[in-house]
């Protein structure tokens, strides 16, 4: 069977809003995938404590020397960040992050709600969001079915 070429990892990051989403696929993110996402914190890491995360996991979560990377880029700092999934495994890693990030919160897929009210976004924050979550998805789609 041939390799599937669809990212596990999809995000986007958007400065005027402070909101950072991601959404994982079924499996951990390729270690390019990985730098291309620390990478892209450059132009807000000097104010990475007014950012918002939000993140919808397919069950894919950053390997341990990934999150050890994060962790060290995150340098200490409380970053509100929601991760929506309903992987144990998923959870699991949530409570790894929750001891150096204590703004960490995860949520299961029926408490999406709960998610973005945490984030405290706004009713066109939540539009756009929408908007994107649907974009990310469609781009790891083809990683959920290979994995499946």
């Amino acid at each position: 069977m041939a390799k599937s070429t669809a990212p596990n990892l999809a995000f986007e990051i958007h400065d005027e809003m402070s909101l950072i989403v991601v959404k994982h696929g079924p499996l951990a993110p390729s270690s390019q995938e990985w730098s291309r996402y620390l990478d892209a914190f450059g132009p807000v890491l000097h104010r990475l404590e007014q950012m918002r995360i939000l993140v919808l996991s397919e069950g894919g979560r950053p390997l341990r020397e990934q999150q050890v990377q994060l962790n060290t880029l995150m340098g200490g700092r409380t970053v509100p960040t929601a991760v929506v999934s309903s992987s144990m495994a998923v959870r699991f890693v949530i409570s790894v992050f929750a001891l150096t990030n204590p703004g960490i919160r995860g949520f299961a897929p029926s408490h999406l709600g709960d998610a973005i009210a945490y984030l405290e976004l706004k009713p066109d924050e939540c539009a756009l969001v929408e908007a994107i979550a649907r974009r990310l998805s469609r781009l790891v789609a083809g990683a959920t079915a290979h994995a499946a």
